[in-house]
Order: structure tokens, then sequence, then C-alpha cells
């Protein structure tokens, strides 16, 4: 699933974010989160999702996850891990069928350049070196869109990024993806 980040040539407006994410150390993070409910799977969908660039992000700008909720239903899980300043990641996945989703939203939003390199740290995150077919220019484009919100989606994993935006700017990033 999860094998890092791969950054191959980033573009200049978005190297600081790329940088910053393939710079950051492996660590133990997901110990000190203390989690609620969904048992040991729950537990490893965390542990995975906190190695993903939007928990890096987050956690740069809002520090360690403050709360962690796991909620398992007819095999799907739900966990939200909540930040300080009301930023959050969730995460829905189910396993069986290979499908899952990550949410990232902060109450300082990410600029257009940073939105699009998160999520395309992230199309490389979960695909690997040749992503899933998101177009960089796709991803660039829907960052800076000022529609209420902007889907781009991929050739491979029935991958989709989308970029929700509120009165701020962008209010939310998310990336999903069924393989």
């Amino acid at each position: 699933m999860a094998r890092g980040i791969l950054i191959a040539a980033p573009r200049r407006a978005a190297w600081s974010v790329l940088a910053f994410l393939a710079a950051w150390p492996a660590f133990a993070e997901p110990d000190r989160i203390r989690c609620r409910g969904g048992g040991a799977e729950g537990l490893d969908l965390v542990r995975v999702a906190v190695a993903s660039p939007f928990y890096r992000w987050l956690a740069a700008r809002h520090g360690t996850a403050e709360t962690c909720r796991i909620r398992r239903s007819d095999g799907r899980y739900d966990a939200v891990l909540g930040f300080a300043d009301t930023a959050a990641m969730t995460i829905v996945a189910t396993p069986e069928i290979g499908a899952a989703s990550y949410e990232a939203s902060a109450t300082t939003p990410p600029t257009a350049a940073e939105a699009a390199a998160l999520l395309a740290a992230m199309d490389h995150w979960v695909a690997g070196p040749g992503g899933c077919g998101l177009s960089p220019a796709h991803l660039r484009a829907a960052a800076r869109s000022t529609a209420p919100e902007t889907v781009v989606e991929g050739h491979v994993c029935n991958c989709r990024a989308t970029v929700r935006r509120g009165a701020a700017g962008i209010a939310a990033l998310s990336f999903g993806s069924a393989c």
C-alpha cells in the first residue's frame, strides 16, 4: 500500500512543500496518538495515515494529532484525527475492496501551489512512482479554481483528488482510490 513519497523534478512553486515532505524523517508518531475504537486493524489504518503527506502537512502546522476516533461498521473503518485549531484528517477505508480516502482540512488554508503539491504527493504515496494518472496540470488548475468543489480523476485505481473551497479559500483536500 503506502510506499513513501517519491518526487521527480518538482515545479519551483511547489518545491517548498514537496521538499518538506520528502525530508520529513520516519518517526514514532502513531505511538503518541491515543485512539478510541477500531481495534488493531483500525490502529494499523492510523499508522498508515500518519505516514501520509496530508498528515505530515497538518502536523507541521498544528502539531501531533490531539484526538483520534475510529469507528468500524460492516468492514468499513472511519477514523478522524483531530489537531489544534479544529484542523482534522479523516480516513475512510474498506480493506476488503482496497478502497481508501483521505481528507485534510486546516483553519489556515493551503496556497494553490501547496494544495497541488500535496495532492500530487498523495498520488505518488498511494499509487507509487507512476501515480494513478492524475495530471499535474489538472491538479494545479483545480487548486486555482474558484468553484466550490473541483474533482480531478485519474485512470488507475479509480483515484480522484478533490479541492473544496469555502469563504476563506481552500477548505479541504481529499484523495481517494480503490485498487
